[in-house]
C-alpha cells in the first residue's frame, strides 16, 4: 500500500498540525500526540479498526474532525468501527449499534433507543448520568 505525501499533509491539515509535521513526537502535546496516533491508523485506509476511547481525551473541535474522518472513511471505503467509549452522549450520531458490557459480562446489544428504554438497573442508571 502506497501513502502519498500528500495525503498525509491533508490529514494533518485536517487536524491543524500540518506545521508539526517535522517535530519529534516528544515536540508535540499529548493531545497532539493523539491526533497523529488516530492520523496514523486512518492513513492505512483499513478495513477494520478497533478504537478504544482514542477520542474522548480531545477537544470538541478535533474530536469532531476525527469523527467526520471516521464516517468518510466508513462511506468510502467501508471501513468497520469499533468504538469503545464510555461517553454515549458524544458517539450518538455516528453509532448504530451498541453493546453494553458490565464486569466484562455481555448485558445488552441494541439502538440507542433500545438503550434509553433498558429496564435493566444499571443501563438506567448510566443513560442518567450521560442526560440522554
Amino acid at each position: 500500500m502506497e501513502i502519498r505525501e500528500q495525503d498525509v499533509d491533508s490529514y494533518l491539515e485536517e487536524f491543524g498540525i500540518l506545521d508539526k509535521k517535522f517535530e519529534y513526537a516528544r515536540q508535540l502535546s499529548s493531545g497532539q500526540q493523539q491526533k497523529v496516533s488516530i492520523i496514523r491508523t486512518l492513513i492505512a485506509k483499513p478495513k477494520f479498526v478497533i478504537i478504544d476511547e482514542s477520542l474522548s481525551n480531545l477537544d470538541i473541535e478535533s474530536m469532531s474532525i476525527a469523527k467526520n474522518m471516521l464516517m468518510r472513511l466508513h462511506k468510502e471505503k467501508g471501513t468497520t468501527f469499533v468504538l469503545i467509549s464510555h461517553q454515549v452522549a458524544s458517539m450518538a450520531d455516528m453509532v448504530q449499534e451498541y453493546h453494553f458490557f458490565d464486569k466484562g459480562r455481555h448485558i445488552l446489544s441494541c439502538d440507542l433507543q433500545g438503550l434509553k428504554q433498558s429496564s435493566h438497573e444499571k443501563i438506567k442508571h448510566y443513560m442518567q448520568l450521560q442526560e440522554l
